[in-house]
């Protein structure tokens, strides 16, 4: 891999390639486990951090399910295979 003609023209190395995409991974990984669930019943809306069995609310009385806030573990999954 080279770096783009208008920059500088040299070789980027292997290792710096490599430590970038751990790098990333590290985020991606830490972002997905530091995400909120909410409850998608609209009398509850629970937040929890909790992971939950089944996608079920954490909640007793509520029978309504549980999704990411904001990055799904669909989302990380993609992410991890495309790399």
């Amino acid at each position: 891999m080279l770096c783009p003609e208008e920059l500088c023209k040299t070789k980027i190395p292997e290792k710096f390639i490599m430590n970038r995409i751990i790098l990333y991974l590290r985020q991606l990984i830490e972002y997905y486990y530091s995400g909120n669930y909410i409850c998608m019943e609209p009398s509850c809306r629970t937040k929890t951090r909790q992971l939950t069995v089944e996608g079920r609310c954490v909640v007793r009385a509520c029978k309504g399910r549980v999704v990411a806030d904001k990055f799904t573990e669909r989302a990380t999954n993609d992410s991890l295979r495309y790399l």
